[in-house]
C-alpha cells in the first residue's frame, strides 16, 4: 500500500520468536492480504462446484477446515499450503494438536503460515464462526496467486529463521532453541489482548 517502495517490513523479532522457528511463519500484512484473496477465489470456486454437482463438488473441494480435517489432509498428503489463526483460545490439547500439524507439515516440506484471525479465516469461507486452521487442497483457478503466496512464505520462514537465531545468541541464559517446539505465537494482527473471549473454534 502505502509503504515506500511497496516493501513490507519484516516482523519483529518477538514475533519469529513465537512462531516456534522454520515450521511456521508469522505473516506479513501483505501476505495476509494476499492469503485472504486466495481463500475468498478458492472458497467461491469450490462453492459453485458443490452447487453443480454435490458429489463431484465434495470431491474437488479446494479447501478443508478443522483441526481433523487438515491432519487427515497433512496425512494423506492431499493438503499444500496451512493458514492457522494465531489469536485462538490457549489450552494444553490444543497447542499439541497444532504441534502436531506443525510438525507433520514440516515433515512433508508444507509451508505452515500463521495469520489473519478466526473470525477473518471463518468469513473468508463464508462462516460466521471462528476457524482455527484452513488446509488449501487445490489451487485451481488461483494458481498464479498460490504460487505468488507460497513463494512468500517461503521467503519469510528462511528470514525469520535466520532471525530467531540471532535472537536466540543475544538471550542470556540459553538459546531460543531451548524452548518448546511448538510454542504458540501471539497475535500481533488486528486482535489485540484486550478482545472478550470467544466461543469454541472449528
Amino acid at each position: 500500500g502505502g509503504r515506500e517502495g511497496g516493501v513490507t517490513p519484516p516482523p519483529s523479532v518477538a514475533q519469529t520468536q513465537m512462531a516456534g522457528g522454520m515450521d511456521g511463519v508469522v505473516c506479513t500484512e501483505e501476505l495476509e492480504e494476499e492469503i485472504k484473496e486466495l481463500m475468498r477465489s478458492l472458497m467461491s470456486f469450490q462453492e459453485r462446484a458443490r452447487l453443480k454437482d454435490a458429489v463431484k463438488g465434495k470431491n474437488a473441494r479446494r479447501m478443508v477446515f478443522g483441526l481433523r480435517e487438515v491432519m487427515r489432509g497433512i496425512k494423506s498428503r492431499k493438503i499444500q499450503f496451512v493458514v492457522i489463526a494465531p489469536d485462538i483460545e490457549r489450552s494444553p490439547a490444543l497447542d499439541q494438536e497444532i504441534g502436531e500439524i506443525r510438525s507433520l507439515a514440516a515433515l512433508h516440506d508444507i509451508p505452515v503460515v500463521f495469520g489473519l484471525s478466526g473470525r477473518r479465516l471463518g468469513k473468508c469461507l463464508g462462516k460466521s464462526v471462528r476457524i482455527t486452521v484452513v488446509g488449501v487442497l487445490s489451487a485451481d483457478g488461483a494458481v498464479e496467486r498460490f504460487r505468488e503466496i507460497t513463494r512468500q512464505a517461503r521467503e519469510l520462514s528462511r528470514s525469520q529463521g535466520t532471525c530467531q537465531e540471532r535472537a536466540g545468541a543475544g538471550v542470556e541464559g540459553g538459546s531460543v532453541n531451548n524452548s518448546p517446539p511448538f510454542s504458540f505465537p501471539s497475535y500481533h494482527g488486528s486482535i489485540g489482548p484486550q478482545d472478550p473471549p470467544f466461543p469454541p473454534s472449528l
